[in-house]
C-alpha cells in the first residue's frame, strides 16, 4: 500500500505539533516527539529546515542509525 501526503500537509502538521508542544511546556507538561519516516531523498529534512527558518528556530539533526549503542 502506498500512502501519499502533500508537503503542505506535513508542514501544517509539524507546525501544529510545535505550537502544541510550546503550550504543553508552558503548562509544565511533557511535549510530544514526532518521527518522519519515508524513503531517502524526498525532502524530510528540507521541509523541517524550512519550517525552522520560517519560525526563527534552529535545527539539530540526529542520525540515530549512526550511533553505536542506545546509550550514546
Amino acid at each position: 500500500m502506498t500512502n501519499n501526503i502533500k508537503m503542505d500537509d506535513v508542514k501544517r502538521l509539524v507546525n501544529y505539533t510545535i505550537d502544541n508542544n510550546m503550550t504543553l511546556q508552558e503548562n509544565g507538561e511533557v511535549p510530544i516527539a514526532i518521527s518522519l519516516e519515508a524513503n531517502a531523498g524526498i525532502g524530510k529534512t528540507s521541509i523541517l529546515r524550512q519550517i525552522a527558518e520560517e519560525r526563527g528556530m534552529k535545527v539539530t539533526k540526529l542520525d540515530l542509525h549512526q550511533m553505536e549503542e542506545a546509550g550514546d
